[in-house]
């Protein structure tokens, strides 16, 4: 079970926070560390950057969950804790986490085949 989310994250300090990990703290049975990455408001480009000091930010998650913990469709409800370099634990609420259907055609995954083909330089692989 993969679980992806998108945060608005604020530094309320006075000197640059980076935030180096996250973690899901309830349900029990989901306990498990995630990634987390800031995105550059210049470049919109995600990675392990700093947050100005007195700044906000998108930042996105991402967990995998195994053995899944719900059905699929069904919404999941977790505490999330994020915490920074100085080893402070930044927790949520409760947040529920609701399923979103992507649905892609055969046609467009034809369609990305040969552009990606198109830019490896028609290249075997």
């Amino acid at each position: 079970m993969q679980i992806v989310s998108e945060w608005q994250v604020t530094n309320i300090a006075k000197e640059a926070i980076h935030i180096h990990s996250t973690h899901i703290v309830r349900p029990r049975k989901a306990r498990t560390y995630g990634e987390v990455f800031v995105i550059d408001p210049q470049t919109n480009r995600a990675g392990d950057w700093f947050l100005a000091p007195r700044s906000t930010a998108r930042a996105m998650t991402q967990f995998f969950i195994h053995p899944p913990v719900c059905k699929e469709g069904e919404d999941f409800k977790a505490k999330i804790v994020f915490t920074d370099q100085f080893d402070n634990a930044h927790k949520t609420k409760w947040i529920v986490f609701t399923p979103k259907r992507v649905r892609i055609s055969s046609t467009a995954l034809h369609r990305h085949e040969k552009e990606v083909y198109a830019e490896n330089g028609n290249q075997e692989y």
